[in-house]
């Protein structure tokens, strides 16, 4: 007899599950948050916006965002726990950050020739500009492949190293890259969006001002660490508990 599983949730459901688990975690979340702007407002003071500690510093908070919404427990859990033990993944994600830096090559590529194109090639034909147009979509969805199909890696790190968490992540979402797809998109525009519109509200009307520019990217900050990012682990988690399932199994029982 063939056995059934339940069919993949929605991205929609994804989506509402994701801002649960939020919700249930928004305390301790928020005071993650503000630690995350504190020190990188002392870190860009001191070694500019762009300085590899402040990259070092959000890759640390994000495995921390990652270690915490992995726990089972809804007890709460101490700043100082949190911070200590979330960050002893800091290694293996930065090496998993490392291969997603390699995912977006093909990205790169398309856009570096698509600004040499309109940099240097003079009046172009409309026929030329669509195909460097369309070139550079292609090599952007392959990049984007890559990513969607090795999202869960970052919380598949407490099994697995770095390269076998990316293995197990194409593994789950074998067979259900659509799935995968419209999950990812949903919920990173639901999480991004905000930051986006805060970033049009208060940034672009304040750019003379150098220290209403820190205040308000320091803000941006805050939103991104206390909302987009967790609400993406949070779906990470989510997609994990449904990766193995399948519509309907081959197996029979003898």
């Amino acid at each position: 007899m063939a056995r059934r599983f339940r069919p993949l949730p929605k991205a929609s459901m994804l989506l509402r599950r994701s801002i649960v688990r939020w919700r249930e975690l928004l305390g301790q979340t928020l005071l993650i948050a503000l630690v995350w702007v504190l020190i990188r407002s002392v870190a860009v003071l001191a070694f500019g916006q762009d300085a590899f500690i402040t990259e070092l510093w959000f890759i640390i908070v994000l495995s921390v965002l990652v270690w915490f919404y992995g726990i089972s427990t809804r007890k709460s859990v101490g700043l100082r726990q949190i911070f200590y033990d979330g960050s002893a993944g800091f290694v293996k994600l930065f090496l998993v950050m490392c291969v997603w830096v390699l995912y977006l090559v093909p990205f790169a590529v398309g856009v570096f020739f698509a600004q040499h194109f309109n940099l240097y090639q003079f009046s172009p034909s409309t026929g030329e500009i669509i195909a460097v147009s369309v070139a550079w979509l292609l090599l952007a969805a392959v990049s984007a492949y890559w990513i969607i199909r090795s999202f869960m890696a970052p919380i598949l790190l407490n099994k697995f190293g770095p390269l076998q968490a990316i293995r197990a992540s194409w593994d789950l979402t074998q067979g259900k890259t659509g799935w995968a797809t419209r999950s990812v998109l949903l919920v990173g525009l639901v999480a991004v969006v905000p930051a986006l519109v805060l970033s049009a509200t208060l940034l672009l009307p304040f750019m003379g001002g150098e220290w209403t520019v820190f205040s308000v990217n320091m803000t941006i900050s805050f939103l991104m660490v206390g909302y987009s990012l967790p609400l993406l682990v949070a779906l990470g988690y989510e997609m994990e508990k449904h990766g193995k399932r399948t519509g309907k199994s081959t197996k029979t029982k003898k």
